[in-house]
């Protein structure tokens, strides 16, 4: 999947994104571009040193914007910038191709069934953190 992603990304000319932003970038597209930090965290299932280190790096290509909240200084909310927003569509567009190819072959109920698996494991594993 990894470089089925690669692939596509430079189909749409993009060349400053790796796989790894997109879990982000797509957490901030579904939940109107903005979301604090750990809230990231909790969506994408990485640690919060590893978000930082992403974010930072979208930062620096333009992609998100860091701001700390006016209420609570330790919050920072992550937004996406004018730049991701030019690129909504484009990795909407790579979102569903994804999606498209990996289920590809499976009936609507496989889809769903696979889909409550994957949710019921997620599910384990948070009970034992």
């Amino acid at each position: 999947m990894h470089q089925y992603l690669d692939k596509q990304l430079k189909n749409f000319d993009i060349s400053d994104i790796v796989p790894a932003y997109g879990d982000i970038l797509t957490a901030l597209y579904i939940n109107d571009g903005q979301l604090k930090m750990n809230q990231i965290s909790d969506m994408v299932g990485k640690d919060k040193s590893t978000i930082t280190v992403l974010v930072n790096r979208l930062c620096e290509r333009g992609y998100v914007d860091k701001e700390k909240s006016k209420l609570d200084k330790r919050v920072t909310y992550i937004r996406l910038s004018k730049k991701a927003y030019d690129y909504e569509n484009e990795f909407l567009t790579i979102a569903s191709n994804v999606k498209s190819v990996a289920f590809n072959g499976f009936t609507h109920e496989e889809q769903e069934q696979f889909m409550a698996y994957l949710s019921r494991m997620h599910d384990n594993f948070q009970e034992n953190l």
